[in-house]
């Protein structure tokens, strides 16, 4: 980033592929808003052939990977909407939010997204700024390398941003040992479910979906049912996997902050939007 020399950055995956005209999409949207503290991602979508598989097929009607396939168009104040597959801002506002934090390899715009927040940046969801996910084959395997990769990372990206704890009211509790217990608990009551589920999921992901809408079920297709079962599943098993590499994680550490200490960060911290 600090090498760039334009106002306006767009920033994208290494598997992105725009439209033709997605730089005239953000460059519009900053003109007649240029005065504005924003962050204005585009839409941001699996190609076609993801219908073919069940797990993709979940993933471009869910927001549980990205929030573009139910986000209409508008502003948000929300920090996790910062997505920099498709999005821009204005340089000198990255980098006066410090820019990439270089310690993450995953979660990076989560953490970027913090940072503007804290600055009072909206987040201007434009979908006719298009671009595709040129991301398949992804599999079951890939879902859980992928949680398991962002679990690993959760505990530095909370570590810095302790408001997002909430108080200790959500299930990261205070990442102090009386949470990693619970979370280690948790793992061990639900490990032969999940690895059961995944096991499944697998087996689906490996047909063609457009068979199942061939096969009745009741009054619906078997399409129906395993829809249902993916909506119900890929969160349980991305999240375990999550909690896993979390867990894995806080065991290399050596050192842990006191509860006391995240506390007193999280007192003085500012809000997010």
């Amino acid at each position: 980033m600090q090498h760039a020399r334009g106002a306006y950055l767009v920033l994208i995956n290494d598997n992105t592929i725009s439209a033709s005209d997605l730089l005239a999409r953000h460059w519009n949207v900053h003109q007649n808003r240029g005065d504005i503290r924003q962050c204005v991602p585009g839409d941001f979508r699996f190609p076609a052939a993801a219908q073919e598989r069940a797990l993709t097929r979940f993933l471009t009607q869910s927001p549980f990977f990205f929030p573009q396939p139910t986000l209409r168009a508008g502003e948000y104040w929300e920090y996790a909407y910062v997505v920099t597959c498709n999005s821009s801002v204005k340089r000198d506002a990255l980098l006066a939010a410090g820019s990439f934090d270089a310690r993450f390899r995953v979660a990076e715009d989560s953490d970027l997204g913090a940072r503007l927040s804290h600055k009072r940046f909206s987040v201007r969801y434009v979908p006719e700024a298009q671009a595709i996910h040129a991301h398949l084959p992804f599999t079951v395997a890939d879902l859980i390398r992928r949680a398991t990769a962002y679990g690993a990372n959760q505990l530095a990206f909370l570590r810095k941003h302790p408001t997002l704890l909430a108080g200790g009211e959500t299930f990261f509790g205070m990442l102090d040992h009386e949470a990693a217990d619970e979370w280690r608990a948790l793992l061990n009551e639900k490990k032969q479910e999940i690895e059961s589920l995944a096991a499944t999921l697998t087996r689906i992901d490996a047909v063609d979906f457009a068979l199942f809408f061939t096969m009745k079920k009741g009054d619906g297709t078997v399409a129906d049912e395993i829809t249902r079962l993916f909506q119900r599943g890929v969160p349980d098993v991305s999240w375990y996997y999550h909690f896993s590499g979390l867990v894995r994680t806080w065991d290399a550490a050596s050192v842990h902050p006191s509860t006391e200490s995240v506390r007193a960060a999280n007192v003085r911290d500012e809000a997010y939007i």
